[in-house]
């Protein structure tokens, strides 16, 4: 009985004691985060840039605009007033951190490393206070990516993927050892809209500009960028060795691994890949200005050159796209040798012939070389043929058995030299003998006539391109706005057949006749769009042809809509001192109306962001005809 009581008293006592621990270890636990809680207010640590940038707080472009985190997803934060209170945020992250160690993975010092990190090293939080959680998910990802360096990559434009007509940019994480190791098994940091697979071009070109699709990050080997950029959509890739420490590598693979799966809004112009890396570089470098260089737009050429003027560049390295080393080499050879290599492409037994024996053997190298990367290049294009993949295997035989060639390709201007991408500029003019001044404004990018240094000919891209007129007898009105106005010119040869098209959407001043043959200035909604070919005469001159059909609504016309079918054509010459464009454009409408206009422009370079251009034009309507001469100044900023 005595034994019975004494047990049962050692009990007590032990359940007393051990109730008491926890509870005085739960006080102290409690009272150390109110602790620190209380210095992070009274240091007004939530207003520390570093704090602000791990939440991507940024001010809104309201009159007094509030802080708001560009992350909408609710997952980011541990307060339910994250996305706009940074003070509340902080304090509940630190009331976070203290959480049971079971949760392991998804523990907040597991999921947000880097927000730990900066909060323990600020409130000198002893890792002897905080629960130890198992991070293994966090611990095999960083070991398995293994980075110290890091490269920004440029992928150039790609005017045929609405996606990426302006380029884009993604980072490439490095390992130490890298000059042993090939950069293909370096992984590659991107941002990107979350597609709708149901999406045409059109509503993806809608929801891309206004919103309508969540951005994430994505993290892949860099072998897998090279194969969809270099070789299937056929670009160019310029990579940029970023001067950052080891140290700030570190810290931002921390801060990727927070933003996993988060979600933001993904705006194609501005809230996009280029300007989600610049905030990754502003988070370990908050001595640059980066972000707040682009309010409006962010282009990725742009951004890459912000990041070079700010000295963060050490290198620059070209990787040419399966396409640019095909052109490259058939360039290298005579119009008589690359028309034998097109043939040999076709017919193997071209091996034989008397043109091809009588090559000496370099020249038959190169040959064989141009038809079998044709081959390749229009493997890529479409699923596996059996013949071409035989054809390609005897010419790799042949090759092999030749004298080993090495070509340079020549490597063009970087993208980061050429023009700036929004213009603003003045005119002056006279129209139908009546004299106008003129304010120019685009939003971006490029046009046909701009210096074309650093960009791809034939390719023109224009957004918000906005004309405000005064005349002699007017006030000033809106005399255009193009929208958009997109013009691909991929030229034609015996070895690459893809089609040029154009389209256009916007508003501009027309002259117009009623039914009644009455005529006046007016305006006139509309959608223009083609499709057809160009071609490239000798070194500096492209030829273009299109079949055209347009649909416009001006108070004129009867009825409220009306369609045009038309053609269009005109030629480029790429001058020393800058671009001319002759041209020729008809809309024929279903009301029995027509439109002739015959232009010549010609952009003179005056440096990398300035021009003058000069134009004079002749339209021609059925009981009308006008003629306008126009200077203008165009300066890129």
């Amino acid at each position: 009985m005595l034994i019975k009581l004494s047990v049962h008293i050692i009990f007590t006592v032990f359940i007393y004691t051990f109730s008491m621990l926890l509870s005085a270890e739960t006080v102290s636990r409690e009272s150390l985060i109110t602790a620190l809680q209380k210095e992070a207010l009274d240091r007004r640590l939530s207003e520390q840039r570093k704090w602000q940038d791990l939440m991507h707080y940024h001010t809104t472009a309201i009159v007094g605009g509030e802080l708001l985190s560009y992350v909408d997803d609710p997952r980011f934060y541990f307060s339910s007033e994250g996305k706009t209170n940074p003070e509340n945020e902080l304090h509940e992250t630190i009331q976070a951190l203290f959480d049971d160690a079971s949760s392991g993975n998804a523990h907040p010092i597991c999921r947000f490393p880097a927000r730990h990190a900066w909060l323990a090293k600020e409130l000198n939080i002893s890792n002897k206070t905080l629960p130890k959680p198992l991070c293994s998910d966090y611990i095999d990802w960083k070991e398995q990516v293994n980075a110290t360096r890091l490269s920004l990559i440029f992928p150039s434009a790609y005017i045929n993927s609405p996606s990426s007509m302006f380029g884009h940019t993604f980072f490439r994480f490095d390992p130490r050892d890298l000059e042993k190791r090939t950069d293909w098994l370096s992984w590659a940091l991107s941002f990107g809209a979350q597609l709708d697979a149901s999406d045409n071009s059109i509503a993806f070109a809608y929801r891309g500009i206004f919103g309508g699709y969540p951005g994430i990050f994505n993290m892949s080997h860099y072998f897998k960028k090279i194969k969809e950029y270099n070789n299937l959509e056929n670009r160019d890739i310029w990579e940029y060795a970023l001067d950052i420490s080891e140290s700030d590598v570190d810290e931002m693979l921390s801060h990727t691994w927070e933003l996993k799966e988060m979600e933001f809004d993904y705006y194609f112009l501005d809230e996009n890949c280029a300007f989600r890396l610049l905030e990754f570089i502003e988070l370990v470098r908050p001595e640059v200005k980066l972000t707040n260089q682009f309010n409006m737009t962010a282009i990725p050429a742009d951004t890459v050159r912000a990041v070079i003027e700010e000295g963060l560049v050490s290198t620059a390295s070209f990787k040419p796209s399966a396409t640019t080393k095909l052109k490259s080499r058939i360039k290298a050879l005579s119009e008589t040798e690359a028309t034998l290599a097109r043939e040999l492409a076709d017919d193997i037994l071209l091996l034989q012939s008397q043109s091809y024996l009588d090559l000496s053997p370099e020249k038959k190298a190169q040959v064989v070389q141009v038809a079998y990367s044709f081959l390749r290049y229009r493997q890529l294009k479409m699923v596996r043929d059996k013949q071409i993949a035989k054809r390609s295997h005897q010419l790799l035989i042949t090759l092999n058995q030749l004298p080993s060639t090495e070509h340079q390709v020549a490597i063009p201007a970087r993208p980061e030299t050429g023009h700036k991408t929004s213009m603003v500029g003045s005119s002056v003019g006279i129209k139908a003998d009546k004299s106008y001044a003129q304010f120019d404004f685009r939003v971006t990018y490029h046009d046909l006539l701009d210096n074309p240094l650093g960009y791809p000919k034939g390719a023109h891209i224009a957004m918000g391109n906005t004309q405000l007129r005064y005349t002699e007898s007017d006030q000033v009105r809106l005399h255009r706005f193009d929208f958009i106005d997109i013009m691909s010119m991929s030229e034609m040869d015996q070895f690459f057949d893809s089609p040029s098209w154009h389209v256009k959407t916007g508003y501009e001043h027309v002259f117009a006749q009623n039914q009644n043959n009455l005529g006046k200035n007016t305006g006139a909604y509309y959608v223009k769009a083609g499709g057809g070919a160009s071609m490239r005469l000798g070194e500096s001159t492209l030829l273009y042809a299109f079949a055209d059909a347009r649909l416009e609504h001006n108070s004129q016309y009867k009825p409220f809509l009306n369609t045009a079918l038309g053609v269009s054509g005109g030629a480029l010459n790429y001058l020393p001192f800058g671009t001319l464009k002759t041209a020729l454009e008809t809309d024929y409408f279903t009301n029995d109306e027509y439109r002739l206009v015959a232009s010549i422009e010609q952009n003179i370079h005056l440096g990398i962001n300035d021009a003058l251009r000069i134009g004079v034009s002749q339209e021609w309507q059925r009981d009308y005809d006008q003629l306008e001469a126009s200077i203008s100044y165009r300066h890129f900023y």
